[in-house]
């Protein structure tokens, strides 16, 4: 949903869809996964839940979702501004 809402927030003529984006994407998104989570895409909205019911299911794709998403997000931001991969960092100690 980020990702759609910030595509089409670089287009300036396409700023009053940014709504219709955001409604679609999270409709989208409790459409394809409302059955496996309850429709519960709140990360902070499941932790609780699931710390006092002792069920942690699915906790861990609530978790790592949000920072998956936004390092996929990233690379392909790079990928396409620059028309190539993003290159690989050395690591830092």
């Amino acid at each position: 949903v980020l990702a759609a809402v910030a595509v089409v927030m670089g287009r300036p003529r396409l700023h009053a869809l940014i709504p219709a984006v955001i409604a679609v994407g999270v409709g989208l998104v409790i459409a394809s996964l409302g059955t496996v989570t309850g429709a519960n895409i709140n990360p902070a909205r499941a932790f609780g839940p699931a710390l006092l019911s002792g069920e942690y299911t699915h906790l861990g794709t609530y978790l790592l979702s949000p920072l998956v998403a936004g390092l996929l997000t990233g690379l392909a931001h790079r990928t396409l501004r620059t028309g190539r991969p993003a290159p690989a960092q050395p690591a830092t100690t």
